[in-house]
């Protein structure tokens, strides 16, 4: 599997996840566990970087923001949001992965 293909998986998954205890989609817990099958199949150390820059991202986020032309947008003032506890609960499993292996 390609990192980018990795990437992409991740990237689905995390947004998916947001509608998992939605009642009113359809077809979420299937997708979500046909995603996260294929995630769980990648080789830990892709899945261990890719999970890091994740984290990585979020951190950066919440301290920075982006800027959109030349405004800074969102952020978090430097505190912790909740895409970024989820980002580190996402590596933390992966770490405690490699480790059992």
């Amino acid at each position: 599997m390609s990192t980018l293909t990795l990437t992409a998986l991740v990237r689905a998954e995390a947004f998916l996840s947001g509608f998992e205890n939605d009642p009113s989609q359809e077809g979420i817990a299937h997708d979500l566990a046909t995603i996260r099958a294929a995630i769980d199949a990648v080789p830990a150390q892709l899945l261990l970087r890719e999970r890091a820059k994740a984290l990585l991202a979020a951190v950066d986020f919440d301290n920075n923001g982006v800027m959109v032309g030349m405004q800074p947008m969102g952020g978090n003032g430097g505190l912790i949001s909740l895409a970024t506890t989820k980002a580190a609960d996402q590596l933390r499993l992966v770490l405690d992965q490699v480790g059992a292996s």
